[in-house]
């Protein structure tokens, strides 16, 4: 037969109590805590998104402009008119990339430092030397009538996208804590500059040839950097036989090393173009097909960027649908209308 045997259970000390009440409590507290933040951060970066259903009204339209997006999310815009399509794509472009608009105007006019500090300083000093404000200023003054207005339409629909969301803004607004000022027109000749000069590899070149130059004279400079050669001849033109001509004796000369430029830190490195040998494949390429050739009987152009890849992409993909235009494409954000389509 078993036998059991029961003793008195001793109460935990009251201070063992204490403690273990309150590493209850800072655990649960801790747990509500992180739930809370990963609930504000979830809900706040959603209410950034896109409306993708139902209706906005904003001011500025003349007539309804449907937006439709399809699987990938590109937007395909059908307006009556040419200024209100003009005025949609720049609210649905805003709705995607305001913060990589406003970040290309800053880098554009040099004023990544506002936000970034002295590491971007050298940036902004080098595109102000450059005087891309004033170039984008004579652009704007150059403007004839419909581009104009097309322009005026786009920067419309911007601003009425940042006027509606000053409380619903992308995240990276508020955890740089600034909120953007409204698009001008001047701002897409900006982002227009930014792909100039990222196109522009041979500038740095240039301008050490100018700075050989003025060390060494025009005569030294000519025979150090030639600009003709006997081999020279047009591209369809049958090529003699000859032999090459013997290169001119160079003439010596002390030339002081250029400084090296600056480095970028490497959070905003790809703001810049592509540096050294990654340059080579920097461009593009483009052929004809005649139109004998193709069942429309009308020619085709294809388009072979070579850019950089970027998060997010250099590139916004939009179809554009209005009484006057049905083109489908791409655009750098900050642009109206359709660079390759």
């Amino acid at each position: 037969m078993g036998t059991t045997s029961l003793t008195n259970l001793k109460p935990p000390h009251p201070i063992r109590r204490f403690f273990l009440r309150i590493l209850i409590f800072i655990l649960i507290a801790s747990l509500a805590l992180a739930a809370g933040a990963a609930w504000y951060v979830y809900s706040r970066s959603h209410r950034s998104l896109a409306q993708l259903d139902g209706t906005i009204q904003v001011p500025g339209l003349e007539a309804r402009v449907e937006v439709r997006r399809d699987a990938r999310g590109v937007p395909h815009l059908r307006a009556r008119s040419l200024e209100d399509l003009a005025f949609a794509q720049g609210y649905v472009t805003a709705q995607d990339r305001l913060w990589q608009m406003d970040l290309s105007r800053r880098l554009a006019f040099g004023e990544l430092s506002e936000i970034f500090g002295e590491r971007v300083l050298p940036l902004d000093i080098e595109n102000r030397t450059l005087g891309f404000r004033r170039v984008a200023q004579r652009a704007v003054q150059e403007l004839d009538a419909d581009s104009q207005k097309l322009l005026v339409a786009y920067t419309n629909g911007v601003n009425a996208f940042i006027s509606t969301h000053s409380d619903r803004l992308p995240i990276e607004f508020i955890l740089l804590r600034y909120k953007p000022r409204p698009w001008e027109v001047i701002d897409s000749f900006g982002v227009a500059l930014n792909m100039a000069k990222a196109l522009n590899t041979t500038w740095p070149d240039e301008l050490m040839r100018e700075h050989i130059s003025a060390k060494v004279g025009p005569d030294l400079y000519a025979d150090l950097f030639p600009d003709h050669s006997p081999l020279d001849h047009p591209v369809a033109e049958t090529v003699p036989a000859r032999s090459p001509a013997p290169a001119p004796a160079l003439k010596m000369a002390q030339i002081s090393p250029l400084p090296e430029p600056q480095k970028l830190d490497p959070v905003l490195a790809s703001l810049l173009p592509a540096s050294g040998e990654s340059t080579a494949g920097l461009g593009s390429n483009n052929w004809v097909l005649s139109g004998s050739h193709t069942q429309s009987g009308k020619p085709l152009l294809a388009n072979d960027p070579h850019l950089n890849h970027t998060v997010p992409s250099v590139w916004y993909m939009i179809h554009l649908n209005a009484p006057e235009l049905d083109v489908t494409g791409v655009t750098f954000p900050g642009l109206p209308l359709v660079v390759i389509g």
